[in-house]
């Protein structure tokens, strides 16, 4: 029988080779890269006045969603949702520049995306490419005054591709339009302010939209009246947000190719979200169908609140009807 100290010291080297229980070990996520979007050249030019520390310039939008700015934003916010690991912009600029790439519109050939996503070990890609930008300031005088109310908006208009780097064929492809509006501006100009606030907008829009895409919401527990969801503030969710259940069915299946087609799926009814944490939302039922109740692993798909139909109070007979 070994002493205690023999004891000991076989405990510590097991801790040394196995520090982290499987249980407590971070799981595998899927790595995704984000490239630069593309801004066509037929694409209309905003100008913003940007303040600096060494007096005011000119930009376009057109020219700053080009840079670093909005790539970092997006990588900014996929890191914080936990979902999915991102591959460092450097790395990527690496990659781009061995295999001579400017942009990213030179990776049309899915053996090219593979090729590339093998080289950066990314499973997703992400594309996207811009086909609105638009932003003015309007003009419009109070009645009876001499002073001019001002505002101002801000349209970002975008394609998205999710690709895999696996197979290099396109998972998902949506377009994501986001609008700014600025009332009561003092200046006829926006500013860089506005544009940054613009860009946050529409950044928080695409992170939900790829997420949705990757990860659907869904529903982790249900129980006591509550419903639980997989999805919290890092991904997306706000309080007060509606959300339809869908339940998915039988699968449906292409006799001639055996390709599944998708499920069949009904809906469910409408949760609405009173909790939210990081990870994680909690919801109540808001609208459920007759007899339905939801279950773990039903998805949620964003909606909008149903409008509340306004009765007419009844006033009781009038003059007119008393006396008739």
């Amino acid at each position: 029988m070994p002493s205690l100290k023999t004891a000991v010291l076989i405990l510590a080297v097991a801790f040394l080779i196995f520090p982290i229980s499987q249980a407590q070990a971070k799981p595998n996520l899927l790595t995704i890269a984000v490239f630069d979007f593309d801004v066509p050249a037929n694409t209309q030019k905003t100008t913003v006045s940007v303040n600096t520390d060494q007096g005011s310039l000119e930009a376009e939008v057109k020219n700053i969603v080009r840079t670093n700015i909005l790539t970092d934003k997006i990588i900014t916010e996929l890191v914080k949702s936990r979902r999915l690991s991102v591959v460092e912009r450097s790395r990527l600029d690496e990659v781009m520049k061995e295999m001579d790439f400017s942009t990213s519109s030179g990776m049309t050939d899915p053996q090219q995306s593979m090729r590339v996503g093998k080289m950066l070990g990314a499973q997703l890609l992400l594309f996207g490419n811009f086909n609105n930008l638009e932003g003015y300031v309007r003009a419009k005088k109070v009645p009876y005054t001499n002073k001019v109310r001002r505002t101002g908006k801000i349209s970002l208009g975008a394609s998205i591709r999710i690709v895999s780097a696996e197979t290099g064929k396109i998972v998902a492809a949506e377009q994501l339009l986001h609008q700014s509006v600025f009332k009561n501006m003092e200046t006829g100009r926006l500013q860089g302010q506005q544009l940054q606030e613009a860009l946050n907008g529409f950044v928080h829009k695409l992170v939900y939209l790829v997420l949705d895409e990757i990860f659907p919401v869904k529903v982790a527990l249900s129980k006591a009246n509550k419903v639980y969801l997989n999805r919290g503030k890092n991904g997306g969710i706000s309080k007060g947000d509606i959300f339809k259940v869908v339940r998915r069915g039988e699968a449906i299946i292409d006799e001639d190719t055996g390709v599944k087609l998708g499920a069949s799926q009904y809906d469910v009814g409408l949760i609405k979200i009173i909790v939210v944490e990081s990870k994680m939302s909690i919801a109540v039922p808001y609208k459920l169908e007759e007899g339905e109740t939801v279950q773990k692993g039903d998805v949620c798909k964003p909606s909008r609140k149903p409008k509340s139909v306004k009765r007419k109070k009844n006033k009781g007979p009038s003059v007119d009807d008393v006396f008739n």
